[in-house]
């Protein structure tokens, strides 16, 4: 198998960063779309289902895709290769193939048996299990051998292409559950069967090469990852069910995944754009430098990022729900205080994630395994509670409550060489301007803009003013101004 040139770091990066931003359009792009052309109670059944799907998902690929990239053989002769593409990928994907095919059995038995509610939908749903499971397989292959360009072009063809079926298929077809499904399965087996026609004729697989012991390497490695992402999903996902079970109603849990999932966006923005960022560097400077030269890192991205945490939150307060009203429609508009509140919980959870980040550093992946199990776990508990006594708000609370308590746990436990705290000076005056921002919102009633557009147009104008204000006031964040300021000039003759 031809081994493709490698490129930087810096490059990998670039590709990346740049597909998650189409990724994240393609979002923006969708929701609106989505949320309007379905009632509350097919969005309910939709984002239910897909949640079940993604424990599926979960649990079907045996943590092969992790194996596939921690044993991938970059000095490998022929033999090490078929070996790998036998033992690491064909074995776990059949493996995976037989779990699937019995979960459809069982599903098609309890569909006889008037069971299920959607079977339509539910089918649907997990007829993709399988080819997200390959495909999660085939992308690390892809990441493995450092392709990070066509691995970067097939995320975002993959998830526009989703985006347009979807669309149509609504449009077109039926504004409903089972037709968003339908268009996603159709684009998975076409992306995804593309990406395996090109894929599997170049790992040689031999029946020749089979080695059970070899199987069970990648499965011991790979299964603890797979607890781990499933704990993940458990922690993310379980109020769905949970809600299910406790209110019985689609049309609360379609509005509530409507305003969480616009919140996602906004973590997504930040913690996704964070992490990219952040844990390349503290890595190579933690290998290269030490402890201390990785806290003043985190300080250095901690003090505008606590700034910037602050600010989003102070906008989601005072114009989320216009905001959510433009893009998902007034008849959606009760799902703004899930929005609002899962937003401002997900910016605090960035700015803790900032302060805590260093247990992998220390390669304690266990204990990151145990805290987010008992996160899950607290999560589960904290909706039995909070969900009859709030309702759908409860649900809020509780996975909010949860996912920044993860990473209070995670900064508890995270080396003191490693801890950093935001500086009280930073904290102090981002509060301020906070409270200068709702104060005025609040006295002016938004300069009593009326308009949602021209509301939210008032909030980002507000906000954007005070919090410029307030960062400039900082003699670091002023620094950082002025060098930028003077390179642009230098650079407008050019």
């Amino acid at each position: 198998m031809n081994t493709p040139k490698k490129a930087s770091v810096a490059q990998h990066f670039v590709r990346y960063a740049l597909a998650n931003v189409l990724v994240l359009a393609a979002g923006f792009v969708s929701f609106p779309i989505t949320t309007r052309l379905l009632s509350s109670d097919e969005f309910g059944v939709l984002s239910y289902w897909e949640s079940g799907m993604l424990v599926l998902v979960a649990i079907l690929k045996l943590g092969a895709s992790d194996g596939a990239m921690r044993f991938y053989p970059h000095q490998g002769d022929a033999n090490g290769m078929s070996r790998y593409a036998t033992n690491m990928l064909a074995v776990p994907a059949l493996m995976g193939l037989l779990g699937w095919a019995l979960v459809m059995v069982i599903t098609a038995g309890a569909a006889a048996t008037g069971w299920l509610d959607h079977p339509t939908v539910v089918f649907l749903a997990l007829a993709q299990v399988l080819p997200l499971a390959w495909g999660a397989l085939a992308l690390r292959v892809l990441q493995a051998q450092e392709r990070s360009g066509i691995n970067a072009a097939l995320s975002v063809v993959w998830r526009w292409l989703t985006v347009g079926a979807t669309v149509l298929v609504l449009l077109w077809v039926t504004a409903s559950a089972s037709g968003v499904l339908m268009a996603k399965l159709a684009v998975h087996i076409l992306v995804i069967g593309g990406l395996l026609v090109w894929l599997v004729p170049k790992l040689p697989v031999a029946r020749s090469s089979f080695d059970w012991a070899e199987v069970k390497v990648g499965l011991h490695y790979g299964m603890p990852l797979a607890l781990m992402e499933l704990s993940n999903i458990a922690l993310w996902y379980i109020d769905r069910f949970m809600m299910k079970w406790l209110i019985d109603d689609f049309a609360v849990i379609g509005i509530y995944s409507i305003g969480f999932s616009l919140a996602i966006y906004v973590d997504q923005l930040i913690s996704t754009a964070l992490s990219q960022a952040l844990t390349p560097v503290t890595t190579r400077v933690y290998a290269t430098e030490g402890a201390a030269a990785v806290r003043a890192v985190k300080l250095r991205v901690m003090r505008p990022l606590v700034f910037i945490c602050f600010a989003l939150s102070t906008g989601l307060i005072i114009a989320g729900h216009d905001f959510l009203t433009i893009l998902a429609s007034a008849d959606k508009a009760s799902a703004s205080p899930v929005f609002i509140t899962a937003g401002v919980f997900f910016l605090v959870r960035a700015m803790v994630w900032a302060a805590a980040e260093g247990l992998l550093l220390h390669k304690r992946s266990k204990t990151v395994f145990v805290l987010t199990i008992v996160a899950a776990l607290a999560n589960a508990g904290a909706n039995f509670v909070l969900i009859p006594r709030f309702g759908m708000m409860g649900s809020v609370y509780a996975t909010g409550l949860s996912v920044v308590g993860l990473q209070l746990l995670f900064f508890t436990f995270c080396p003191r060489e490693l801890k950093v705290l935001p500086q009280g000076s930073v904290l102090l005056k981002a509060a301020l301007a906070c409270a200068v921002c709702l104060g005025l919102s609040a006295e002016t009633s938004l300069f009593g803009l009326v308009n949602h557009v021209a509301r939210l147009g008032g909030a980002a104008a507000l906000v954007g003013a005070v919090f410029g204000a307030a960062m400039l006031t900082d003699a670091n964040l002023r620094a950082v101004a002025l060098s930028v300021m003077r390179k642009l000039q230098g650079r407008a003759p050019a």
